[in-house]
């Protein structure tokens, strides 16, 4: 708009000089214009401006050329002048407008560029909301065809869950149908065969009765009419039994069984009757001839008893005489007469019982059977705790079972000790050697001693003969028990003396500490201590085997004894902290007459044989009587098992 204008106005300016340039010859504007006659305007008038319709402002002063000149030459350069000015207004007007339209494209530029953004995040918007709408449109139709796909396998489940429970109702009514009938068969089996059983019984009882009648001729006699009835009841079983082995038992089977129990049973209490009669009769003789010979057989046995009586007393009094013989003078200070009498017959006795199982030993192919009886025995004995009453007793059948030659089970087999003629022997044998390495070792443990002393006292109150095997075990490895100090032989080496002392020896030759020796003998000490003070269970009904009274006699023997350094202080106390409270319980003055005895006399004896270095078990006695001396009483030791334990 403007450009078209500026266009115009040049096109006006252009005419106007034009037409003036053949009337205008000098110079018409500027200091040196000549306003004279011929180019000189009427007063008062003045030239238009070009292109604004004003006039040329009236400026005096002289000519350009001097004279007033108004030639054609003054108007080229007005024209000049006017074209110059036009020029730079009209690049000035260019310039603006250039920048203007710069400007008005640049920020068309940057409008255009906005819409074009816009309208590309508008169509980049529109397309991803038309994505997601067709995302959400599908994931719509997935969830629905997935919720479809459900209910249809749902409904598919539903159907094939109704068949199979459709399916599992008719097996299990038919099973119900099928237990029920087994049951009933087996009920009724039950039942035939349950008569069966009484029906053998009753015949069996019927034979039994026969078999005790003392006059069986009259019996056969008086039952002449019934052995046909027995015949025909038994034809009638074996027929009923048969049947049933072939067919299905029914309901009228088992009242026929029921029918023959009944008529033999009536049978049987007829017999029993008959039977018993003549038995009476028969008891009523025999009683008269017994009687007879009772008062012959008194009158023998008398005269018997009297010479055996004589017998005993010759051979007693021989025996003295061969111990007395062989008992060394020497030995008066070390062993009693009657303790070492008494460990030489168990020492034979020993010796026996391991030449009874030499050839089991020495037979390779028993090796498999040696090994099962020795963990017959070490399970059971390395197993005794005081846990449980029924704990104890497991082991106590076990270790019976044993030594009795019964069957024991094992992990995995069943041992029979009496498949060897000697295997019940082996396992004696080991039972004792293992119980004296068990006792060995509860000087570590002291608690351990009484639940295996109770076991020992069940055994021995059972088996006699073990109990003495088990005291020989324990004489041999304490000596000290018997009691007896042994003396060294002049022919006898240190090794096999400090043997008979009971020190072991490594396979190296060495012999044991004097530590170790001690702890051993105080452990086997404290086993016999807690079998003599451990009382027999109430159900055996039997006597002590080897009680207090052996605890008695063992002690007054001992103090009778000189003492040794150690020894002597440490198996004295052992006893008597173990024992001592039932010894004083059942001796009551004469054991406190005794214990003053110990600590006058016995005690003093020990202090002053026993050395410096071995103050140790001294010192260990004299505290335990001090506190006995100081209480009046011995308390019970720990770990006792209270009475009726098992």
């Amino acid at each position: 708009m403007q450009g078209d204008r500026i266009r115009r106005y040049e096109q006006s300016v252009l005419r106007k000089a034009a037409a003036l340039s053949g009337l205008v010859t000098g110079v018409t504007i500027g200091p040196g214009c000549d306003r004279g006659a011929g180019g000189e305007e009427p007063p008062g008038e003045e030239p238009p401006c070009p292109g604004s319709g004003g006039a040329w402002p009236r400026t005096p002063g002289p000519s350009l050329r001097g004279g007033g000149d108004t030639g054609p030459q003054y108007a080229n350069m007005c024209v000049q002048k006017l074209l110059s000015d036009i020029e730079l207004e009209r690049q000035r007007h260019v310039q603006a407008l250039a920048k203007r339209r710069a400007r008005r494209a640049l920020e068309l530029e940057r409008g255009q560029r906005e819409f074009l953004e816009l309208q590309l995040e508008v169509r980049r918007g529109k397309g991803e909301a038309r994505r997601r709408e067709e995302q959400r449109a599908m994931l719509r139709q997935a969830e629905q065809e997935e919720v479809q796909t459900r209910e249809s396998q749902a409904r598919l489940r539903e159907q094939h869950q109704q068949r199979i429970n459709e399916r599992n109702q008719k097996i299990r009514e038919a099973e119900d149908k099928e237990h029920q009938r087994l049951l009933d068969k087996k009920l009724r089996l039950d039942e035939l065969h349950q008569q069966q059983c009484r029906y053998r019984a009753v015949y069996q009882q019927i034979l039994e009765v026969a078999k005790r009648c003392r006059d069986k001729p009259a019996l056969s006699g008086k039952l002449a009419g019934h052995t046909g009835q027995l015949r025909s009841l038994n034809e009638a079983m074996d027929h009923l039994v048969r049947h049933c082995q072939v067919s299905e038992v029914t309901e009228a089977d088992v009242s026929a069984g029921c029918e023959l129990v009944r008529q033999i049973s009536t049978i049987q209490q007829f017999i029993q009757g008959i039977a018993d009669e003549i038995n009476a009769k028969e008891e009523a003789a025999d009683v008269q001839k017994e009687e007879e010979a009772s008062r012959r057989k008194q009158e023998a046995d008398r005269k018997k008893d009297q010479a055996e009586q004589e017998k005993r007393s010759k051979a007693a009094e021989s025996s003295q005489r061969e111990a007395a013989s062989s008992y060394d003078s020497v030995l008066l200070k070390s062993v009693a007469p009657e303790d070492w009498q008494r460990y030489r017959d168990l020492s034979q006795l020993l010796d026996q019982l391991h030449g009874s199982y030499a050839d089991l030993l020495r037979d390779p192919s028993l090796k498999e059977f040696r090994f099962e009886c020795q963990r017959a025995v070490n399970v059971p004995l390395n197993s005794i705790s005081d846990v449980s009453a029924s704990h104890l007793q497991d082991k106590f059948q076990k270790l019976s079972s044993l030594l009795s030659g019964r069957p024991v089970q094992l992990a995995g087999s069943v041992l029979h000790p009496g498949r060897h003629p000697q295997g019940v022997a082996y396992c004696q044998g080991v039972m004792i050697e293992k119980l004296v390495q068990l006792g060995e070792m509860t000087a570590k443990q002291p608690k351990t001693v009484f639940p295996l002393a109770a076991i020992v006292v069940a055994l021995w109150a059972d088996f006699p003969e073990f109990g003495r095997l088990l005291l020989a075990q324990m004489y041999r490895k304490c000596p000290y028990l018997v009691p007896m100090f042994p003396l060294q032989l002049e022919s006898e080496s240190d090794r096999d003396y400090y043997k008979k002392l009971g020190y072991n020896y490594s396979d190296g030759g060495e012999v044991e500490s004097q530590e170790n020796f001690l702890k051993r003998m105080s452990g086997i000490t404290r086993l016999y201590a807690a079998v003599v003070a451990t009382p027999v269970r109430r159900r055996q009904g039997k006597p002590h085997p080897h009680g207090l009274r052996e605890g008695w006699r063992w002690l007054a023997a001992l103090l009778n004894l000189d003492p040794r350094p150690d020894i002597s202080a440490t198996v004295l106390y052992e006893l008597l902290e173990v024992a001592g409270g039932a010894l004083h319980a059942a001796y009551g003055r004469q054991f406190s007459k005794l214990l003053h005895l110990v600590c006058d006399l016995h005690l003093r004896k020990i202090q002053e044989i026993s050395p410096a270095s071995c103050s140790g078990p001294r010192v260990r006695l004299e505290t335990f009587l001090q506190n006995v001396v100081s209480q009046k009483r011995i308390p019970p030791p720990a770990g006792m098992l209270p009475p009726n334990f098992w």
